[in-house]
């Protein structure tokens, strides 16, 4: 069986730099005021948490708490979080991860189990593929705040044109592709990303394509499956969809994400695998040239035509940092957050302050289910709020940052066009070495 760590991890202690650096670039509010305690959060930079924090005031006035939000860049962003809990900072009381990170700073976040106990909360109200993102062993460690589906996107204009229906599996996909190579040349069939910037990206569509065809990454007792017939077959359908069948956008190679999500924004690709906030992109004319009717979404394809997909899904928890001195207060503002109407409020006004934001993140699943916010926000929301009921974040392991970075450089060498066999045997291998060097133990 896989072991549980109690202190910092090998890649907690890399990754927060020892607690030297990123903490010294890190503001230092103040720790009171004669109205009453205050309280730092650290934020992702996000249209999202721009709107709440200009709401912020009305939580000071009703509990007398101030709010001094910390907002950090993505890319910044791991390595503050890591370097918060490596140091003992008891200055930063709340802070906002991305999933991958969450098992590796675990020990050091606060157990919500009997405050959510205690004041009637529980993980219910946000969808299934965020829950285990949001413990650790026993404990809840942390609520949901930001996150999103796997959505595939794809241009309706141009499949009305063709004849072409939306594509249900990914044998639908090649068919389109192939076919609109050949009717449109001047636009790429399907935007992928398989390059690599230390962001795992590329790990996103292979990992729904594993799940989707019944596989998995590791065993019941955590041992890693990469030389498994299923995650062979599904690496090299990836891999194929660029290197066999060439309906890929030929910078899919290096693409990133955002590369191809710009890509498809600017009128160059008929389809491209995103996520639902994605459609916000899509349509701002001021990021994008297509137009509302141009743009078709429908969920992650199947692999198997009677086999559901499995969307990834991607979520940022917000926990209360163990060292905090204002645990109370966190908590109070944390409720503040995750209040349904306030989460409604925030994806449905577009202007708060002056300022005009465009934010159509929710994560509770009675607003995602809600037909006036989803229309609000381009339509995907209720297709999200499906996808992730059945879909699933990343492994969440301690080492998961460090064994993503070797699955991610793996895709980047096959899609360049490296044996995909032996690719996959040294992953396994490097796997395992990782897994050992972080002290855990796998039977069998």
């Amino acid at each position: 069986m896989v072991g549980n760590r109690t202190g910092p991890s090998r890649r907690a202690l890399l990754t927060g730099g020892l607690a030297t650096g990123a903490l010294a670039t890190l503001p230092r509010p103040g720790r009171a005021s004669s109205a009453g305690p205050r309280i730092s959060v650290m934020v992702v930079a996000a249209s999202q948490f721009r709107g709440l924090e200009l709401r912020t005031p009305e939580f000071t006035r009703a509990t007398g708490i101030a709010v001094d939000y910390l907002t950090t860049p993505f890319r910044n962003l791991q390595q503050k979080v890591s370097a918060v809990g490596v140091a003992h900072d008891g200055g930063v009381d709340i802070v906002t991860y991305m999933d991958a990170w969450g098992p590796s700073n675990a020990y050091w976040y606060e157990d919500l189990t009997p405050l959510m106990a205690r004041d009637g909360l529980g993980l219910d109200r946000y969808p299934a593929a965020f829950h285990p993102a949001c413990r650790s062993g026993g404990r809840i460690t942390g609520l949901p705040v930001r996150g999103a589906a796997q959505t595939f996107y794809y241009r309706r204009d141009l499949f009305d044109r063709h004849g072409l229906s939306a594509p249900a599996t990914w044998t639908d996909v090649i068919d389109a592709g192939r076919r609109l190579a050949t009717l449109e040349p001047s636009i790429a069939p399907l935007n992928l990303y398989f390059g690599n910037d230390g962001s795992q990206q590329n790990l996103f569509v292979w990992l729904s394509l594993i799940w989707s065809a019944g596989g998995d990454l590791f065993a019941a007792n955590g041992a890693p499956l990469l030389t498994s017939a299923v995650v062979a077959d599904a690496t090299r359908f990836y891999i194929d969809l660029h290197r066999r069948y060439a309906i890929a956008n030929r910078g899919s190679v290096s693409f990133v994400e955002k590369d191809a999500a710009i890509s498809f924004a600017q009128g160059k690709a008929a389809m491209a695998p995103l996520w639902s906030w994605n459609i916000g992109q899509f349509m701002d004319r001021s990021r994008s040239v297509l137009t509302p009717d141009q743009v078709g979404f429908v969920p992650m394809p199947a692999v198997v035509a009677d086999r559901p997909s499995v969307a990834y899904a991607n979520v940022f928890p917000m926990s209360i940092n163990r060292y905090s001195g204002q645990k109370e207060a966190a908590w109070a503002y944390l409720k503040w957050l995750s209040d349904p109407a306030l989460e409604r409020r925030n994806a449905l006004e577009k202007q708060v302050a002056g300022q005009v934001l465009d934010n159509n993140i929710v994560v509770q699943r009675s607003n995602l289910s809600d037909p006036t916010i989803s229309a609000a926000n381009g339509g995907t929301l209720a297709l999200a709020a499906n996808a992730l009921e059945t879909g699933r974040v990343c492994p969440q392991m301690e080492d998961w940052p460090e064994i993503g970075e070797t699955l991610s450089n793996m895709i980047t060498r096959a899609a360049n066009g490296q044996d995909i066999d032996r690719l996959l045997a040294r992953a396994q291998r490097d796997v395992i070495a990782t897994l050992r060097r972080g002290g855990l133990d796998i039977d069998g």
